[in-house]
């Protein structure tokens, strides 16, 4: 048996961070009037293996004696008898009493007195975090140096819900817009928290819609499109970007919309009676759904020829079960080859909203059945394949 298998200094030491890690002595730093104590089991060497290890084992006790020392704490032993030896005593565990010193000789008593420090401040404010703070002890320890910023928004947020403003207005000494937009995550943690039910929008989530959970204005959404009949030009003009309830609000006498996610190709993009095209922007529809006109008109979708491309596709049939694919077929991709690229990380989901001949190509895009990993990028696709299509009516 060698010194590997006993419990040495190195594994307590490790011991004791992955402890700090959890929290353990974060926590227990909160409740000062009761006595810290922590019991670290040791595992010796069986007592047949004294005799052939004895020089070793008497290293080993020195070292434990050592770091015990070290941090003040108490090394407890257990007798073992040994036929040669008669009995002995080797060490059964470490018992720590002193936060304290224990936190310094980790170099961590600055994170723990800035813990405690910061439980108050937070305490004396908002009693509700009380729990969260001890739950998540090192996201808490996290917001030392911005605290006072944070508890400055949390205070106003509760002096003014539906304030229905921009977030741009809050007037807060030293935090401005930025700073709010930083740190979303943790004040939608914290406001949920304290924030009475009613004050909270519970229908969204998430930092994307941070604004309307808690009753700010949102920056408006916009949509770039152009329209591809020139004698539909709204006053001479024929690429605009509206915000998206305007849009709504716009009736056109179209009956058929286009989505690219390609700018140049919507500029390139031919001319086609009563149609106009959207410019695309990856995954996320919600905004256009919003758009009730979209429903009843002809929708294409054109993307990349890859695995993100047809999920992209099958997300847009979510909101617009109408919509058609537009030169994402194999045919276009074979035709193609010499501009064939890599796509770094395909999407491998089952999408069940694909046509039969969609889920077929794209089983085996995600299969590499064809080749590995391919992309055909939208505007790699000769211009007169566009132009040609039946899809098009020029």
């Amino acid at each position: 048996m060698t010194q590997t298998n006993w419990t040495t200094v190195d594994a307590i030491e490790k011991k004791l961070f992955r402890l700090w890690d959890q929290g353990v002595f974060l926590r227990a730093a909160l409740d000062p009037a009761s006595e810290f104590e922590l019991s670290i089991h040791i595992k010796s060497p069986a007592s047949k293996y004294l005799a052939d290890s004895f020089s070793q084992v008497q290293d080993w006790i020195k070292s434990l004696q050592v770091f015990s020392k070290r941090f003040d704490a108490k090394l407890i032993f257990k007798d073992v008898n040994h036929k040669q030896l008669g009995r002995n005593q080797l060490p059964s565990s470490l018992v720590f009493n002193d936060l304290i010193i224990l936190s310094k000789r980790l170099n961590k008593h600055k994170e723990l007195t800035s813990y405690r420090t910061l439980y108050d401040k937070m305490l004396a404010k908002f009693p509700q975090l009380g729990p969260w703070i001890k739950e998540c002890p090192h996201k808490a320890l996290d917001q030392v140096e911005k605290l006072d910023k944070l508890l400055a928004v949390l205070s106003w947020l509760t002096e003014h819900p539906h304030s229905n403003i921009y977030l741009r207005q809050i007037s807060l000494p030293d935090v401005d817009t930025k700073f709010i937009e930083n740190n979303k995550s943790i004040l939608a943690t914290w406001s949920d928290l304290i924030l009475p039910d009613d004050s909270i929008h519970h229908q969204y989530s998430g930092n994307k819609y941070f604004e309307l959970r808690y009753g700010f204005t949102k920056k408006p959404e916009l949509v770039r499109f152009r329209i591809l009949d020139p004698s539909m030009a709204i006053q001479g003009f024929t690429d605009l970007t509206l915000r998206v309830d305007e849009l709504a609000q716009t009736h056109l006498s179209i009956d058929t919309v286009y989505i690219v996610e390609n700018d140049v190709t919507a500029l390139a993009f031919p001319k086609i009676k009563n149609a106009i095209i959207i410019f695309g922007r990856g995954y996320g529809f919600e905004h256009l759904q919003r758009i009730t006109w979209l429903h009843s008109k002809r929708l294409f979708y054109w993307g990349d020829l890859d695995t993100h491309g047809f999920a992209i596709l099958n997300q847009l049939r979510c909101y617009f079960k109408q919509a058609q694919s537009l030169l994402m077929d194999r045919e276009t991709l074979l035709s193609h080859q010499s501009l064939w690229i890599t796509e770094p990380k395909p999407c491998l989901n089952d999408l069940p909203n694909l046509t039969p001949d969609e889920q077929s190509l794209y089983d085996e895009l995600r299969s590499n059945k064809i080749a590995h990993h391919i992309r055909l990028e939208q505007e790699s696709i000769l211009f007169k394949k566009v132009e040609l299509s039946q899809q098009i009516s020029v």
